[in-house]
């Protein structure tokens, strides 16, 4: 009935290996790692409640005053949904900007540059709505898009436009002859995004279907909206010169 001598109080040393490493740096140090069971009914894949427990376990308080600074899945990806928020309008704005400013030097004409731009817009705003179709959502990731895709909206129609303007303004001739080239240049651009469809990452894949939207968007506009702005524009400017 009497207990042993060697009884004492059991401390954080004497628990098992499996549950104290869960609770242990790799220093050894004990009690700075806290441990959070979420709810069954969350989704740790929804960017929403990972912003939630961030903002729940982030610089918490204790009752001492001592603020505990954590790190864990949440908080990183909600570090980086805030960078995405503010960093990405930015990069997107600028992109643009050196996009209109190199398509105005290299076309040298109000009209070239008018017909390159409102065939890189309305690429863009064909990418958006294929986004919008297949329910694709912006991430850390697939934003890269949008820059990218600035390039070569503005790179398959000037491409055309180009060979128009040498070959003193015949649109059909010169979609004839650039026409493959553009088409064949955006199929090997296609192949190498469709390989990220079978990537486990899903942000990978999300970039690779909305950079395969903005890749095929650009060359329908490239080659049909283009060519008939050109041919649009070419017959005003005749008729303007015969009055």
């Amino acid at each position: 009935m009497r207990p042993p001598e060697t009884l004492r109080v059991l401390s954080a040393k004497d628990l098992p290996l499996l549950l104290r490493r869960r609770f242990e740096e790799n220093d050894g140090r004990i009690g700075t790692v806290f441990y959070v069971r979420y709810r069954n009914d969350l989704s740790l894949s929804d960017g929403h409640v990972l912003r939630r427990i961030a903002r729940s376990t982030d610089n918490l308080a204790l009752p001492d005053g001592t603020v505990v600074q954590t790190a864990s899945r949440a908080t990183i990806f909600a570090e980086m949904l805030r960078s995405m928020e503010r960093d990405g309008p930015r990069a997107t704005g600028a992109s643009f900007c050196a996009v209109v400013v190199v398509v105005l030097l290299a076309t040298s004409s109000v009209r070239g540059a008018f017909a390159v731009l409102t065939v890189l817009l309305l690429g863009v705003l064909w990418t958006l709505g294929g986004a919008a179709l297949t329910d694709t959502k912006l991430n850390f990731v697939n934003f890269i898009v949008f820059p990218i895709t600035f390039g070569i909206g503005c790179e398959y129609p000037f491409n055309v436009y180009d060979r128009s303007r040498i070959l003193g303004g015949d649109v059909s001739l010169a979609l004839s002859r650039t026409g493959g080239a553009v088409a064949l240049c955006s199929y090997t651009t296609v192949v190498g995004y469709g390989s990220l469809l079978f990537n486990d990452f899903q942000s990978l894949q999300s970039f690779g279907r909305l950079a395969m939207t903005g890749e095929l968007a650009c060359l329908a506009g490239a080659l049909f909206v283009l060519p008939s702005m050109l041919h649009v524009t070419r017959g005003i400017g005749r008729e303007r010169a015969f009055r």
